[in-house]
């Protein structure tokens, strides 16, 4: 089963760090991850290198994660993990706030190349998207003619076990014990993204880009085949995602028709170099063997 966590790895690749200056910094290509632009930063001081997480938006988030920072040099390889943790409200980076004790300037000196690779989890985000209700599930209404509560970090969304049941097996297996009235827990799930699960099982359209990967995540975790196909669809026909994008949650959710479409639309050889993550191994092995095919067109 997979998790519900929203998770991503940023990497960050530098060479000939020892040309930084102090106080300047260099900033890794932007990202987007769960609707919100990421990025990491590199700074500089007398003594220290430091790396720091960035974000897009004014809406507030709360993270964790670690880093492992690799330094290559005519010396050896240095390499260190440290974790990180914190909740930003707005773009602006503490360039100080996570120091590589490891990495002193002098050991840096006329190192060939540097290599950032963070691994983020996102606890919760609020305040980044416009996002209104189509249904309430709090409500006295939807209350009356409930049978079973789900609690999703302290709030309550009143829902038929039969409806959820047959859609997912995760929910008929996990329901199927359960009395009239049952109070649920479900930990590690986005308050959000779960409200707007539960308005497309009850009919509604209300994918948006800024919420189809957190959706997306809910449907697989709770294996979901309508919302899948739900997501998959909006994808193909409404996106305005990179087709990097794309073909990324192509992969990271194995949806056959988007990764079909990424790689029918490729037209050329640097559009295909463009698409591919910078971990190949990334990739599903049946969309390397069209990658494959579709690239021996271009020779």
């Amino acid at each position: 089963m997979s998790n519900s966590k929203k998770e991503f790895v940023l990497r960050f690749n530098l060479k000939k760090t020892w040309l930084m200056k102090k106080t300047e910094h260099y900033t890794s290509e932007e990202e987007d991850h769960f609707g919100i632009k990421w990025w990491l930063r590199v700074t500089r001081d007398d003594q220290f290198l430091y790396v720091d997480l960035g974000k897009s938006g004014t809406g507030s988030t709360n993270f964790h994660g670690n880093f492992n920072v690799r330094v290559e040099s005519d010396h050896g390889v240095i390499s260190e993990n440290f974790k990180f943790s914190g909740s930003k409200s707005d773009a602006e980076i503490p360039s100080t706030s996570n120091r590589c004790e490891s990495f002193k300037w002098s050991n840096l000196d006329y190192s060939k190349y540097l290599s950032i690779e963070g691994h983020v989890e996102i606890i919760d985000m609020t305040g980044y998207h416009d996002f209104q209700k189509r249904v309430d599930f709090g409500s006295d209404v939807t209350r009356r003619f409930a049978d079973t509560v789900l609690i999703v970090r302290g709030q309550r969304f009143y829902v038929l076990k039969q409806h959820l049941a047959l859609h997912s097996p995760y929910f008929k297996n996990l329901l199927k014990e359960c009395t009239l009235d049952s109070e649920i827990q479900l930990p590690d799930v986005d308050t959000d993204d779960f409200q707007k699960y539960l308005e497309i099982l009850y009919g509604f359209s209300t994918i948006h880009d800024n919420f189809v990967e957190g959706i997306l995540l809910l449907g697989k975790f709770f294996e979901t085949e309508r919302i899948i196909t739900a997501c998959e669809n909006f994808l193909i026909d409404k996106s305005s995602k990179s087709i990097r994008k794309l073909f990324e949650l192509s992969n990271k959710f194995h949806l056959k028709k988007l990764n079909k479409n990424c790689v029918e639309n490729i037209k050329t050889s640097t559009a295909l170099r463009l698409m591919l993550p910078p971990d190949v191994l990334t990739i599903h092995h049946t969309a390397i063997v069209e990658l494959f095919r579709r690239s021996l067109q271009f020779h």
